[in-house]
């Protein structure tokens, strides 16, 4: 598997955790008191594998290959994922703040944190495909075939790093009873 397949199918497994995420925001929403325990897990899962690895491995790893053959980090894709990558820190950061929480209805508590888990649904939604339907394709095209190898290498050996972690994020993300 090359490097944009590996990347691809991270996304696959962020777009699930989005999609509990506004779920668990309607549930705060309704007042269900088990949402802010599940909350906890997501923002973990976010923060952990979405963040610190995947937009890691980008960060380290395919965004200086792309530099290499021509794209800048100050503007263009590259400096627009970056900039994203930033925004959705903040958004993550500020949902850290309510996890482990029951925000109270009559509070606004649950409303602002719905608030937040949208926004980080929809900027990261339109993250991903701004990366999969042009970035990733931008990196085939650019990208000679013995550099994207070594790129592939790189991130199979950033995985290998961290493959106990990235287990422990993705049971925690198939975990939806605590």
């Amino acid at each position: 598997m090359d490097a944009i397949d590996r990347l691809m199918n991270e996304h696959r497994q962020i777009e699930r955790a989005l999609v509990e995420l506004e779920d668990v925001a309607e549930g705060l929403g309704r007042g269900d008191r088990n949402a802010g325990a599940r909350l906890t897990h997501l923002v973990t899962f976010l923060s952990e594998f979405a963040d610190t690895l995947h937009h890691g491995k980008e960060e380290r790893l395919l965004f200086p290959k792309l530099c290499e053959y021509g794209l800048s980090e100050k503007a263009g894709p590259i400096a627009v994922m970056l900039s994203e990558h930033e925004r959705g820190r903040k958004l993550l950061s500020a949902m850290r703040q309510f996890a482990g929480t029951v925000p109270g209805a009559d509070d606004g508590t649950a409303t602002e944190l719905s608030r937040y888990a949208a926004q980080y649904a929809g900027l990261l939604r339109d993250h991903i495909r701004k990366e999969d339907e042009v970035l990733y394709v931008m990196a085939r095209a650019m990208v000679p075939a013995a550099e994207m190898s070594r790129l592939s290498e790189g991130c199979s050996t950033f995985d290998d790093a961290h493959a106990e972690e990235v287990a422990r994020l993705l049971a925690l993300l198939e975990n939806r009873n605590d």
